[in-house]
């Protein structure tokens, strides 16, 4: 496999296998000329080293552990030896287990908005709609205060997510007034695959709105599948565990802010 570096682009490292580096894989060609000198089936000879050359040589590179830990970003307890890992194209240091990658991308993208909010100076985030497979959810009122003890509330949404703490289960959140207002734009690339959230920031900034809807979606549109992992571990590949199923997410916040504010 190709190793992988920081500075790689990203359409050869967005998945890759780790391990230490005198287990990078390497395609067996002895054995394939010994399967076909033996009478093996070419055709399937061929089949099996084109699958190989594709999902094992061709999607994914390999990290070294010991750099990728170094270099890159990872859940909690991760990264695990043996393990093949994707990365989101709006977060491309930071790699998730293809196992969990949409619950995990989910909380980051979640992460995301509430912060940009907060930057903008919201008062309260409130969750008024929300559709899972097209399915409408009964939203019950849950009150999280942020920040909260844990510190500010970039530190605070950290914290929760490397407790592994579900964002998603708070209904309303709250948030103290801020000495002043920002003038600056909250940058984040999650920002350009939501139109409302470019909106929200654009009249706050310049208009200084006090009430704003925002919509909040998460679709797969990457490519991580479940025929991609079962691909992977049909070549005998640990994804971290079972492949948790992508959820259509849609959601519909009303955003307060903060009055008066210099």
């Amino acid at each position: 496999m190709k190793v992988i570096k920081k500075e790689s682009p990203i359409y050869n490292r967005r998945i890759i296998l780790i391990d230490d580096e005198t287990k990078n894989p390497k395609i067996n060609w002895k054995q394939i000329g010994n399967d076909m000198l033996s009478g093996g089936d070419i055709k399937v000879a061929y089949k099996s080293l084109k699958f190989s050359e594709n999902y094992l040589f061709g999607a994914t590179g390999f990290g070294e552990i010991e750099y990728c830990n170094n270099n890159f970003k990872f859940p909690p307890q991760h990264p695990q030896r043996g393990t093949v890992y994707a990365c989101p194209d709006y977060e491309s240091d930071y790699y998730l287990p293809i196992s969990s990658f949409h619950q995990h991308l989910l909380q980051l993208k979640e992460c995301a908005f509430i912060e940009m909010c907060a930057h903008l100076g919201a008062k309260e985030i409130l969750l008024i709609e929300e559709i899972e497979n097209d399915i409408k959810i009964k939203i019950d009122t849950k009150v999280e205060n942020i920040p909260s003890q844990y510190g500010s509330i970039s530190q605070d949404l950290s914290t929760a997510y490397e407790k592994n703490l579900s964002l998603s289960g708070g209904k309303s959140f709250f948030f103290p007034k801020p000495i002043k207002q920002n003038s600056t734009p909250y940058k984040s690339k999650w920002i350009e695959t939501e139109p409302t959230w470019r909106t929200l920031q654009k009249v706050r900034l310049e208009n200084k709105v006090i009430e704003y809807s925002a919509d909040f979606k998460y679709t797969d549109d990457m490519g991580i599948t479940g025929a991609l992992a079962s691909k992977l571990s049909k070549i005998g590949f640990n994804i971290g565990g079972s492949f948790k199923k992508i959820k259509k997410v849609e959601r519909k916040y009303k955003v307060l802010f903060w009055e008066s504010l210099e």
